[in-house]
């Protein structure tokens, strides 16, 4: 019996990228609109696209460490899996944001940043570490990368009391509960784990039968503990994510197209679409071409972005999908509810 597939991770990657991207071309730069423009205000809220990513990782790494039958034995594997996935396009953006910085700088009356090279910047990007040195990030999305890589650590290592029994699932949200409280700093994950959570806690309704009723009562408590930690917007966020990937089929063409290329997007819609911005708030003559601007800078995104992908991601991809777990983890079968999603 053929297995089914969850298209609504996809799709709402997709969106949530996009929402991202339209929020930094409506409200990144002061100069383009006036700040009661109605498409300023469209875009207001896009920047809640980066809790909805947390949320759908706190779903389909679980999901895929379930498919692939994951043991902690095969932690070592899982990094290098995801270090093959993400790290390529991560690693080819720092290259094409250094390219553009450098290219615009030679134009004086083009509005962007000024090129200063320097390794101390440079170098803590390889590990994410650009937040524990002080240095700033040569791309403002890659503070959610670094947060990411901190979840995978957790999640390789406590997977099996996260697909495991209800207390041993329960008592791992209680620890992330209490660290979200008790480390406050937004370069560490701690703070954000109630999300990811959020993505758990549907893995666990949609693969290992944890009854809706449970999964409602403890993702409300979850939203509350993410209103606590970061706010009520957040919290609306994460929990509408939850929702509509627990009990929600989201599958179009373009849902599907913007979440083929969500990641390569994300990654390049600054460097890309924010010059394309920062022209028209340079160069318009009038407020009507302004409003323009947005739009101009999408489309400049999502070329870039189908074309990074093709080059780039879809490479990365199968180069982590060639990587197998060891023979024991392998030989594990997923949960009987089991249903596939088309890729983590």
């Amino acid at each position: 019996m053929p297995q089914e597939r969850i298209p609504t991770p996809d799709s709402l990657r997709g969106l949530a990228a996009a929402a991202v991207a339209w929020f930094h071309f409506t409200n990144g730069n002061p100069a383009l609109l006036p700040d009661d423009s109605l498409l300023r205000l469209s875009g207001r809220y896009g920047w809640l696209g980066v809790e909805v990513f947390f949320v759908i990782s706190g779903f389909v790494v679980p999901f895929a460490l379930a498919r692939a039958g994951y043991a902690v034995p095969g932690f070592g594997r899982f990094l290098l899996k995801r270090f093959a996935r993400l790290d390529p396009p991560y690693l080819a953006s720092i290259a094409f944001v250094l390219l553009a910085i450098y290219i615009t700088a030679l134009f004086p009356d083009f509005q962007g940043q000024r090129f200063e090279f320097s390794w101390a910047t440079l170098l803590p990007h390889l590990g994410y570490a650009n937040a524990y040195f002080g240095r700033p990030w040569l791309n403002p999305v890659y503070w959610t990368l670094a947060v990411e890589s901190q979840y995978y650590l957790i999640i390789g290592l406590v997977f099996p009391l996260v697909s495991g029994g209800r207390r041993a699932f329960y008592a791992v949200l209680a620890a992330g509960g209490l660290a979200a409280f008790l480390v406050r700093n937004p370069a560490f994950v701690f703070e954000y784990l109630p999300l990811f959570a959020l993505g758990a806690l549907t893995f666990r309704l949609r693969v290992c039968g944890e009854s809706p009723r449970v999964f409602l009562c403890t993702a409300a408590a979850l939203a509350v503990a993410t209103s606590l930690s970061l706010g009520w917007p957040e919290a609306a966020a994460g929990l509408g994510a939850a929702l509509a990937i627990a009990f929600v089929r989201l599958d179009s063409r373009p849902a599907r197209f913007f979440g083929a290329i969500s990641y390569s997007l994300y990654l390049l819609h600054v460097p890309v679409g924010s010059r394309v911005v920062n022209l028209f708030a340079t160069f318009a003559p009038g407020l009507p071409l302004r409003c323009a601007a947005p739009f101009a800078a999408l489309a400049a995104s999502v070329c870039a972005a189908y074309v990074f992908n093709r080059l780039v991601e879809r490479p990365a991809q199968r180069w982590s999908s060639s990587m197998k777990y060891p023979g024991p983890a392998r030989a594990q079968q997923p949960p009987p509810a089991f249903v596939e999603t088309r890729r983590a």
